[in-house]
This record gives structure tokens, C-alpha cells and sequence, in this order.
């Protein structure tokens, strides 16, 4: 429901807030203490929480059945229905369409049907990210972000979140470190298993090796110029697209909106009779 794992590796597993939009689906998300807090009861604005992954599987078992995995290569607009074409020519039709994948893919994917109001392809950009999270003693922190931040010039290193807790031996550190890949930096096209090892013969030589160390990686899209949306939806057809979120709420925030949307749309399918 909220992480996409990217084709070069790593889940993104943080936590996002995002917009409930329809009541079945607020009531919905509600029934869920201990996964998803309400963070703005006014906005129906909710923050899930890292381990909500279960809420994903609990809509498919209470919502009507979805052909999630369609290998589609193509969709085409045939008498008022969209033509959903596979790679090996097999055909579905639908009424109402939501794609999930980033614009370049959309693009190839929608051809005709792509609304020349949406951003161009050539507007956006994305940027790689490196999320290191790691446990260590108090004091090695410091060590740790300095060593990085020698090792890697070219990259904005920045810590998101610092926990501290007292386990009544030593004062642990959780750190979640941030780095902005580059194509200059050698992590850019590491893998991730190669990446850890990397990472630990650059601390080797501290007193306090971390505790416990992982890597994830992924990217983000950035829109050139101002465009501020969670979803687009087609400016004259029953189609949204959700996958690339531009409102500087991070990948899964469109997910997570596609996911609304897509409640709502299968709550008009039991009333109107559409595919």
C-alpha cells in the first residue's frame, strides 16, 4: 500500500502521511488502531506506519477481486473502453483505468491516451537515494557520519531521525542516514549486498562497530516546473495515473492516493455496472 520496491533494489520503508478521501475508506483505515493514526481529523489526513503492510492485504480480502498482475504492454481507446493489451496480444477492456508507474513508463504505456495537460516526461527527473539505518553504542555516531561524509564529497549526507534508548547496558543510537547519490559517487550503481560490505571496510577501523546495519535505495521524482498533485486524473477520460508524486510527499504518497481512488472507483462499479 505504501512501499514500492524499485527494479535496482530496496523497499522504501518509511513513513508517510497521506489524504482518505472517500468515508467507506477513512471508516476503513479507522478500524486499524496501532497501523494508521489519524494525524488531521479535519482533512482526514492519516500517517501510516511502517509495518502497515497488512492493511494492503486486508483491502484485497474485503474489496471485490482485482487482476493486479496483468503483464500489460500497451492500452489503446476502442468504442469509449480502454483496450488493455498484453505482450503476448491477449486483450482486457475496462471502463475505468488506474495505472501505477512512473511517468516515462506511463507514457509508453497510455500512447494516445496520454492527457497533453500532464507534465512532460522531459520536466521530470529523478534522483537517486541512499537510506542507511544503522544501530550503534552513543558516540559512534558522530564517527560514522563524519566517516561518510569524508568518503562520499559529492553526496548531501544528512541524518532524518535520531532514537536514543537506555537498553541498561550501553546508551544506543538509531540513526537513519540519508545520501543523495550521484552518478560520480561508486555506490551509484553498486548492488546493495555490495554496497553494505562498502560501507562496513569504511567504519572498520572505528572502536564501535554498529550493531546491526542495512542499506535500502531508490529514487524520488522532481518535477522542473511547479506542479503540485498526488494522482493525475485525465482531463475527459475515466483514467488516473499514480506513481510518481510531485507534491514532495515521497513515491508512496501516490500509491497510498491510488489506492483511495481506486475505493472509490470500485464502490461506483457496484452501483454502475462498469468494468
Amino acid at each position: 500500500m505504501a512501499h514500492r520496491r524499485q527494479s535496482f533494489g530496496g523497499y522504501d520503508h518509511g513513513v508517510s502521511q497521506f489524504y482518505a478521501q472517500h468515508p467507506e475508506f477513512v471508516n476503513f483505515l479507522e478500524a486499524f488502531d496501532g497501523q494508521v493514526q489519524r494525524v488531521d481529523a479535519q482533512d482526514n489526513i492519516f500517517q501510516a506506519h511502517p509495518h502497515a503492510n497488512s492493511i494492503a492485504k486486508a483491502m484485497a480480502q474485503t474489496l471485490p477481486p482485482i487482476q493486479t498482475k496483468w503483464e500489460a504492454h500497451h492500452i489503446q481507446r476502442q468504442n469509449n473502453k480502454f483496450v488493455i493489451i498484453s505482450k503476448t496480444g491477449e486483450t482486457r477492456t475496462a471502463d475505468i483505468l488506474v495505472v501505477t508507474a512512473p511517468l516515462p513508463q506511463a507514457t509508453a504505456l497510455l500512447g494516445d491516451c496520454w492527457d497533453t495537460e500532464w507534465p512532460n516526461v522531459g520536466d521530470i527527473h529523478y534522483t537517486s537515494q541512499l537510506t542507511i539505518m544503522l544501530t550503534c553504542t552513543f558516540g559512534a555516531h558522530q564517527d560514522l557520519v563524519e566517516i561518510l561524509s569524508k568518503n562520499h564529497p559529492t553526496t548531501d549526507v544528512t541524518i532524518q531521525e535520531q532514537l536514543s534508548e537506555n537498553n541498561g547496558k550501553d546508551h544506543i543510537k538509531r540513526l537513519v542516514i540519508h545520501i543523495a547519490l550521484t552518478p560520480i559517487d561508486p555506490m551509484f550503481s553498486m548492488e546493495l549486498d555490495d554496497i553494505k560490505q562498502n560501507l562496513l571496510a569504511q567504519i572498520s577501523d572505528l572502536d564501535h562497530m554498529p550493531l546491526d546495519l542495512q542499506v535500502h535505495r531508490w529514487r524520488y521524482a522532481q518535477v522542473t516546473k511547479g506542479y503540485d498533485a498526488l494522482m493525475l486524473k485525465h482531463s475527459s477520460l475515466d483514467l488516473w495515473l499514480a506513481g510518481d508524486c510531485f507534491a514532495g510527499h515521497g513515491v508512496e504518497g501516490a500509491y497510498v492516493s491510488g489506492h483511495a481512488v481506486a475505493t472509490d472507483i470500485i464502490k461506483q462499479l457496484r452501483f454502475g455496472g462498469k468494468e
